[in-house]
């Protein structure tokens, strides 16, 4: 939403969308912002520890159409990670339809999508430019008009990255005396240690 220019979407989706693994509490006060945009009555009942959410209800109830400015009262970090998330997800899609098509990406570079980025040629090419239309966006979008400070050009990233971890155990060191494995490896820019650590535990990463 952020991308397509729909900050007040971004901010009632920032605000409401209740998720499964959070405390009933804050289920509760995103189910009602939810169901009634009601911002006073939000104030009253979300949680003390949703200091982003409370800090962004705040400026909405003292400039009600300022959906920019609500956006704005999050840390510019995490709002360039809530676009960047948007950036691995279009990459991760993209390299499933490559999967899909039996295409191997580990000797290619592939498009971490932005606004100063061109198509790749080919069947390449065609398997973006499908993922932005399934999206609603154009690459010009990523230069983010009404937040430009969020604006990303764009890149190439690598599909595979080699890592050669080390990894030690530790006998009876848990809280309940099960044996607990240290595993120590470094990762390039744009990795995720969350996606390597999938591969040891065959878990979802929320199991964590």
């Amino acid at each position: 939403m952020i991308v397509q220019g729909n900050l007040e979407g971004a901010v009632n989706s920032y605000l409401g969308f209740p998720y499964e693994t959070e405390s009933p509490p804050c289920r509760e006060a995103r189910n009602y912002y939810d169901q009634t945009h009601d911002i006073s009555g939000a104030l009253e009942i979300y949680p003390r520890r949703l200091t982003y959410e409370r800090s962004m209800l705040v400026a909405l109830q003292s400039r009600p159409l300022d959906y920019a400015g609500a956006l704005r009262r999050l840390p510019t970090t995490l709002r360039r990670l809530l676009v960047h998330a948007f950036q691995a997800y279009l990459f991760n899609k993209n390299l499933s339809r490559l999967l899909q098509r039996e295409i191997d990406p580990r000797n290619m570079p592939v498009r971490l999508l932005g606004s100063q980025n061109e198509f790749s040629a080919g069947i390449l090419g065609e398997i973006e430019k499908s993922l932005l239309e399934e999206e609603g966006i154009t690459l010009q979008d990523f230069q983010l008009h009404k937040m430009p400070e969020l604006g990303v050009e764009g890149s190439t990233r690598a599909a595979f990255v080699d890592i050669d971890p080390e990894v030690s155990l530790r006998h009876g060191q848990s809280t309940d005396d099960e044996d607990l494995v240290d595993v120590q490896f470094s990762l390039p820019k744009a990795a995720y240690a969350t996606t390597v650590l999938r591969e040891f535990m065959k878990t979802d990463p929320l199991n964590y």
